[in-house]
């Protein structure tokens, strides 16, 4: 069965208060996962994004039998439209390259309208117009810094970590339009608000003179709301988070069990899922009903680390 046909079905017989057997939809796309990364860790961001991927292709191409036949100079239009000038506070002037967002949009589906938003990269070089680029995303890319002392363990959040994430950076050697290489400062926003967040927390950490990825394993602090930070919005999503808030409730997370010393191709991922009211916890074929408060004491509690956590926007 297809990915498209089997999420269609799953809401059907959900409708219809019957149950679905996801082995054989699921079983497929895991064979076709593991087709494209053979030889690798089969890790749950990867395959999160595989699927989605999969499920969006699906959806396209069955609108593709409803487009009309100047669909692709509408989107040549539209990339080639997508470059212009910004206008902000003082009168300060931007440019504005907007191709990489005009092309998702000349491909969205409900994949696209619940997963992904746009970030927005600001590149001041001195003397110049400052550079925005905007790019889409679906998942919020957070690397996790080692510990320096298992002794002296300090707690750090999510919110910490959207902190390092959006933080100046300094580039070097960046080809000026007037000048030669200077340096520039380089900012990022979140230029839209996606319906549904999703935070990968990257507990994986590079060592020289090892082949394989150690896993870092340290314990993050998140809570069941998120609160974006206004620091952290571009000028468009500061004006929408004004309207419709800013505020996100997580409904599910994927943990992952291992030593601290094990390698990227070691340990075990769990799930935990909302579903109304109860959470659940889901460990390979098992699933069990357990408290509100578990899922959040599941990292302190039994060695796991949050990799994945998925946060719905909520009305204001």
């Amino acid at each position: 069965k297809s990915f498209y046909g089997f999420c269609k079905e799953f809401q059907t017989k959900k409708n219809m208060k019957k149950a679905i057997n996801p082995q054989q939809s699921l079983g497929n796309c895991l064979l076709s996962f593991r087709s494209c990364v053979a030889g690798q860790q089969e890790d749950a961001e990867e395959f999160l994004s595989f699927f989605l991927d999969k499920l969006h292709l699906e959806i396209e191409n069955l609108a593709k039998n409803n487009t009309c036949e100047n669909k692709t100079e509408d989107f040549q239009q539209s990339v080639e439209d997508s470059e212009w000038q910004e206008v902000g506070k003082g009168g300060v002037k931007s440019f504005v390259n907007r191709q990489a967002e005009a092309r998702a949009d000349a491909v969205k589906s409900i994949i696209t309208t619940i997963f992904y938003a746009n970030l927005r990269y600001e590149v001041k070089r001195p003397g110049e117009t400052l550079s925005v680029m905007i790019e889409p995303f679906n998942c919020l890319q957070l690397p996790v810094p080692p510990q320096k002392s298992s002794k002296n363990a300090s707690e750090i959040s999510i919110v910490d970590l959207m902190g390092d994430f959006f933080a100046d950076e300094i580039l070097e050697g960046v080809k000026g339009e007037k000048t030669g290489s200077k340096t520039a400062k380089r900012r990022t926003f979140l230029e839209s608000l996606p319906n549904v967040l999703t935070v990968n927390l990257k507990q994986y950490n590079f060592v020289a003179g090892q082949s394989e990825a150690q896993r870092i394993g340290r314990d993050i602090k998140f809570s069941h709301i998120l609160e974006v930070p206004d620091k952290f919005l571009g000028p468009f999503a500061r004006l929408d988070a004004k309207k419709n808030g800013r505020s996100y409730q997580l409904f599910a997370a994927v943990v992952h069990f291992g030593k601290t010393s094990d390698n990227a191709s070691a340990g075990h991922y769990i799930a935990f899922v909302k579903n109304k009211k109860v959470w659940l916890l889901c460990d390979d074929s098992k699933v069990t009903e357990i408290s509100e408060s578990h899922v959040i004491g599941s990292t302190a509690q039994f060695g796991g680390a949050p990799y994945l956590l998925f946060y719905e926007r909520q009305p204001k």
